[in-house]
């Protein structure tokens, strides 16, 4: 009788071995299978197939942390909904201080609620584990049995309970990353739809620019002829004040042109690029002065001007409105210097003259478009020139600054990158 008792001992521990081994392979087959929090719905089956339990509830904490969501449910009242505040009733507890609740007395336990309900239906063991990742609570399983349970079977289901815990990780790391690489791809599609809108505005701004040129030249035009054969038809008749009258015409008509050009330029400004090349600022210079042909004025070139591969022709501009704004408003002999310091991954480039200088308050001003700061009959100028310079300066990363005060000149910076 001794040895049947103890052969039956050694299979009924065989086999319950063999049961948790399988409970535990399904559950890690499952979580493996899927990230889908359907699957929790096999891993609670797997839990009252292998274990015999009477029911099995699994729990996930919602995003904001203050309710547990139930997920799964197989066994006796399988009912998939509901919801358990952390720390009411019995799971909840368990959620809020994160460590299990074992009892093979589930009668007679005051954090066992339905005490009828269990006297019903014979439950006698429970065994309540937190799913936890390090310090962070995810979720609960709960299992009920009708037989008491063991320290095998806690080992078996506090290791599913940290199978399911790692999965409930990933999968909420993966739903992240999802959402994230969603998100990056609705940023993308939007800033191709910008772009492309900017293009076509780009185009549109083009065409309106170029046909605004070419409606507003035609009449300045016919003016000009029209001044001019007056002139030419009352040659020796006209009065000292018609022959100022119509000088006046004249001068107001090509400062009307220089306008549109300086609109025409600044409205491509920074939007239009070239393929960069090697360019040599000294020699660029020469060849602005020789075209500026300052009469009165002398232009130093200091020589550790440097030698770059970038765009030729927006720094040609900047640099053709810094010495022409500086012959303009330097007086009688004025002495332009062109230098350049190197500040690593930048040109910092100066045009100063000895010329009048600028006050203070009008160092933000000046900048701006349109700006002059004398009467446009007394020094001409459209006041786009040094706006100009700043939005082509900018377009390549760079910055404008000026340094100025009455008598004492005044130097027009810009930074220019090394790297275009």
């Amino acid at each position: 009788m001794d040895v049947i008792d103890h052969h039956d001992l050694e299979h009924q521990e065989l086999e319950q071995r063999s049961r948790l081994a399988a409970l535990t392979a399904d559950v890690g087959l499952a979580l493996t299978q899927s990230d889908n929090l359907q699957v929790l719905q096999q891993c609670a089956q797997a839990v009252v197939d292998r274990l015999d339990a009477a029911l099995a509830r699994i729990w996930t904490l919602n995003e904001a942390g203050h309710v547990l969501e139930l997920r799964a449910s197989a066994g006796i009242d399988a009912d998939p909904d509901g919801s358990v505040p952390v720390g009411k009733y019995n799971i909840g507890l368990i959620a809020k201080e994160q460590r299990p609740h074992l009892t093979n007395e589930v009668i007679g336990d005051a954090r066992v609620g339905d005490q009828a309900w269990a006297a019903r239906e014979g439950v006698v063991a429970f065994a309540g584990y937190p799913l936890m990742i390090g310090d962070e609570l995810v979720g609960v399983l709960a299992t009920f049995a009708r037989h008491r349970l063991g320290p095998a079977d806690y080992a078996a289901l506090e290791s599913v309970a940290h199978g399911i815990a790692l999965a409930l990780a990933r999968w909420r790391m993966m739903e992240r990353l999802r959402d994230s690489e969603a998100r990056a791809v609705q940023r993308a599609e939007a800033l191709a739809r910008t772009t492309a809108e900017l293009r076509r505005m780009n185009g549109d701004l083009d065409a309106f620019a170029y046909a605004a040129s070419h409606d507003l030249r035609a009449p300045l035009r016919g003016i000009a002829n029209l001044a001019q054969w007056i002139e030419e038809d009352l040659q020796g008749s006209l009065s000292d004040d018609t022959s100022e009258m119509l000088a006046l015409l004249r001068t107001r008509m090509h400062r009307m042109e220089a306008l549109i050009d300086g609109i025409l330029q600044y409205s491509r400004a920074g939007r239009v690029h070239e393929p960069p090349e090697q360019v040599d600022v000294a020699a660029t210079i020469d060849e602005l002065v020789d075209l500026l042909a300052p009469e009165s004025a002398t232009v130093e070139i200091q020589p550790e001007l440097p030698v770059f591969v970038t765009e030729r022709v927006p720094l040609q501009q900047v640099f053709q409105n810094l010495l022409g704004n500086a012959i303009k408003h330097g007086g009688e002999g004025v002495t332009i210097t062109v230098s350049a310091i190197d500040e690593g991954a930048y040109w910092r480039f100066v045009v100063a003259d000895n010329g009048p200088g600028i006050a203070k308050e009008y160092h933000e001003r000046i900048w701006g478009i349109f700006q002059t700061l004398e009467a446009r009959d007394r020094v001409e100028g459209t006041g786009i020139g040094l706006s100009l310079v700043k939005k082509l300066v900018e377009a390549q990363g760079g910055t404008v600054a000026v340094e100025s005060e009455p008598g004492a000149g005044s130097a027009f910076s810009f930074t220019w990158s090394k790297n275009n």
